[in-house]
């Protein structure tokens, strides 16, 4: 998928756009990828788009709150913590980080 330059323009000059735009989950933003490693104590490198969320990275209840915490504090967004584990729960308790971002991005509230 091709992106558009004031797609790509918006992205940069503007973090909370780069997480909610409604663009290709194929490339896994290395800012998203550092808030989950730095909370899980992980490196980014470790965590792909096929990455499993509790088979492979098992969070528990405090690493929902940090990595929601870094999402928060990189993208200047709102992520409501109980609302976080229920649609990860929802999503089957094992989503891929592909399916994490895009419940992020769908849960993620502006300032």
């Amino acid at each position: 998928m091709q992106h558009t330059s004031e797609e790509i323009k918006m992205q940069v000059e503007n973090p909370e756009a780069k997480l909610l735009a409604n663009t290709s989950s194929a490339i896994l933003d290395p800012q998203f990828r550092s808030a989950i490693a730095d909370a899980l104590g992980l490196e980014p490198q470790t965590i792909t788009l096929e990455s499993r969320w509790k088979s492979d990275l098992d969070p528990d209840s405090l690493d929902f709150v940090n990595i929601g915490i870094n999402l928060e504090e990189i993208f200047d967004v709102n992520i409501n913590d109980d609302e976080f584990r229920k649609a990860v729960r929802e999503a089957g308790g094992d989503p891929t980080i592909a399916k994490v971002l895009a419940i992020v991005r769908r849960i993620a509230k502006p300032y």
